[in-house]
């Protein structure tokens, strides 16, 4: 049988109203159930964030101490003992091997943590400075290492004059500076691993792009020399 029309007014009335409140009543339950799957993803979005940025903090830990650690020993072990003269010749030039190799490992580092930030922003543009300062001692060292070689293939001894020894003994003074300030944004009260943490933010970057800024002006004073000294 086919439903009664509604004639009365209040009748008309209330079944609109009806109506509304169950299109009220959808919408709603759609907003609440969209609101709840917008919070599950907001939960899972902070997790992988933090998960993103403890990996990140641990990554960065490894490449500081290993930054710190190559600056430090390539000049206490290398560049201290190439440029002695009463050592054997293929001592000096083994120092000189090693004081390149870490070098080398240094740049990476100094790369990887530079490539963490966004450019032009203070931490990239300090470890740009420090990146830089490292490429071009490790074009000293390896000229040194070149001429030490070159002398060894004719039977002779290179050994470098005072200005060279001197401007490379502030070189190995300018790296303990630099190497100081990276070690600085260490927090020894924390577990790096258990509880990661930014050592870049701990760390005073304008003091590391000025004492970056030193070791590279070291550095192109050597490299102009290398052409002069015998």
């Amino acid at each position: 049988m086919d439903e009664p029309e509604l004639h009365e007014p209040h009748d008309r009335k209330k079944a609109k109203r009806r109506s509304v409140l169950k299109r009220l009543t959808v919408v709603n339950a759609v907003f609440i159930v969209a609101i709840i799957a917008l919070a599950g993803i907001s939960i899972s979005l902070f997790g992988l964030m933090n998960h993103y940025y403890d990996a990140k903090y641990r990554a960065q830990y490894e490449l500081v101490t290993s930054l710190a650690d190559s600056m430090d020993t390539a000049a206490r072990n290398g560049i201290t003992y190439m440029v002695k003269a009463d050592d054997q010749d293929y001592e000096r030039i083994g120092s000189a091997v090693y004081a390149h190799t870490r070098i080398l490992w240094a740049q990476d580092a100094a790369n990887a943590i530079y490539v963490m930030y966004p450019r032009e922003s203070k931490e990239s543009n300090a470890f740009f400075s420090l990146n830089g300062a490292i490429g071009s001692l490790e074009h000293v060292v390896a000229g040194y290492l070149s001429k030490l070689q070159n002398a060894l293939q004719h039977n002779e001894t290179y050994v470098s004059n005072a200005t060279v020894n001197a401007l490379l003994s502030n070189a190995t003074l300018e790296i303990s500076t630099l190497k100081d300030l990276l070690v600085a944004g260490i927090d020894q009260s924390r577990d790096w691993y258990k509880s990661p943490y930014s050592l870049v933010k701990r760390m005073d970057l304008a003091a590391i792009t000025s004492a970056s800024t030193q070791l590279m002006d070291t550095s192109h004073e050597l490299r102009e020399l290398f052409g002069y000294f015998g």
